[in-house]
């Protein structure tokens, strides 16, 4: 409940801090974002394309076929 209005919504709260460069804080320490390269690529190949589905726009949102 204390948390700012742009962050109560599970997808503002993602595309908030895919915006701000904060994925450490999405992602659970566990999974080596900070310590492994390759896993370090890829979250942040899906937080790409997670910001691209999250668009409120539908022509910013990419096609299922893409």
């Amino acid at each position: 409940m204390n948390r700012h209005k742009d962050e109560i919504n599970l997808s503002n709260l993602a595309l908030k801090k895919i915006q701000e460069g904060a994925l450490t804080e999405l992602v659970d320490p566990y999974l080596g974002f900070d310590s492994d390269n390759e896993v370090k690529r890829m979250i942040v190949s899906v937080a790409e394309l997670a910001f691209q589905c999250l668009q409120r726009d539908k022509e910013l949102r990419p096609s299922m076929d893409e």
